[in-house]
């Protein structure tokens, strides 16, 4: 049976045909190491942006999930959609060249140093995750762009006189040949740290290979929080890390908040989804194991996120549900319903 796909990238329109009778993926095989037989949160959270790094059976979760949590998709798509206005400011008029962005999960259109690196090709980017799968789809990057001679000395995507683009970017998730062109600017680092968000020795110490700490650095945390249920361990957390940067720093906090009752509903229903319930999705691509969802993520409210700022400077508008944090002009005339309950902020540290 062939289905399609149809998905939106950052304003695009992507179809793509899913045929649940062969053995064929969508997009090509899996890179080595990459477990194709089980649907991941972080593919399916791909899938929802508009990537093309999901397979069949996380296309078969995505869309049973969708169904019954449409809150989820709509999360994804409004907390993206902030990560592009927040990085666009934070490298155009806060002229930030260094982001470390934690629990940025996979590529999905519209990534950090996409943008960063439209507007100043010399900036550096940390991504810092402990998930194995994401690990090894940004393993499978780092290899095919230095394949392509898209890496200097191992140290991030891009060498002086040559840049990554973002399709040799999405390519090499594939294991194809990263496509390279030529240009006389100089393409900053950008890395993949292995660490806990709530060990933050440890991501300070893997961002310092490419990050100065001297230097103002931007940390984006997007769907992150929620993760540590202790509000006080949580705001510990993000504490650290601001301590440990310079003044000029910002932080960019997005979140899910429990502002609405249905949504608080549908949350605990799959917080609390077992093993049989989405073990039908199975059958649609063949696979010997249900999807079973991430571990519980918290929704707090409005005045907690705020909280995460103590002590810096909010950037206008201050904390706002992301459709108002400096929207686009298009972005006015989009339905309440596209959007989910998020909040979002960007403070700088004085």
């Amino acid at each position: 049976m062939k289905r399609r796909a149809d998905r939106g990238r950052l304003g695009q329109n992507v179809s793509v045909e899913v045929n649940a009778d062969d053995g064929r993926e969508p997009f090509g095989p899996p890179p080595p190491g990459i477990d194709a037989t089980v649907a991941h949160p972080a593919r399916i959270w791909n899938f929802w942006l508009g990537g093309r790094d999901w397979f069949k059976v996380d296309y078969a979760a995505g869309r049973s999930v969708a169904e019954e949590y449409p809150h989820l998709p709509s999360l994804a798509r409004t907390q993206r959609a902030f990560l592009v206005r927040a990085v666009r400011y934070l490298a155009g008029p806060a002229r930030i060249r260094q982001f470390l962005d934690l629990g940025s999960g996979l590529p999905g259109g519209g990534n950090t140093h996409e943008i960063a690196q439209r507007i100043a090709p010399d900036t550096g980017v940390v991504y810092v995750d402990n998930d194995p799968m994401v690990l090894a789809h940004a393993k499978a990057i780092l290899e095919a762009a230095r394949e392509g001679d898209g890496f200097g000395s191992g140290a991030g995507l891009g060498v002086s006189g040559a840049a990554v683009t973002p399709a040799a970017v999405a390519a090499g998730l594939r294991g194809r040949p990263a496509e390279v062109t030529g240009t006389a600017l100089r393409t900053g680092p950008v890395t993949y740290v292995d660490a806990d968000l709530r060990d933050v020795g440890a991501v300070l110490r893997g961002a310092a290979a490419t990050l100065s700490y001297t230097r103002p650095v931007a940390v984006i945390m997007l769907g992150v929080l929620g993760y540590i249920a202790d509000y006080d361990a949580a705001r510990s957390v993000v504490r650290q890390l601001m301590e440990a940067l310079p003044a000029g720093s910002y932080l960019a906090i997005s979140d899910g908040v429990g502002t609405d009752d249905a949504v608080n509903r549908a949350h605990l229903r799959f917080g609390a989804a077992s093993d049989a319930s989405v073990a039908s999705v199975a059958s649609v691509a063949s696979v010997a194991e249900p999807y079973t969802p991430r571990q519980p993520y918290t929704l707090r409210q409005p005045a907690e996120l705020a909280g995460f700022f103590d002590g810096l400077e909010l950037v206008p508008p201050g904390l706002v549900p992301c459709p108002e944090w400096k929207p686009d002009p298009g972005d006015a005339r989009r339905s309440a319903a596209e959007s989910a309950p998020a909040h979002c902020a960007i403070a700088r540290k004085p």
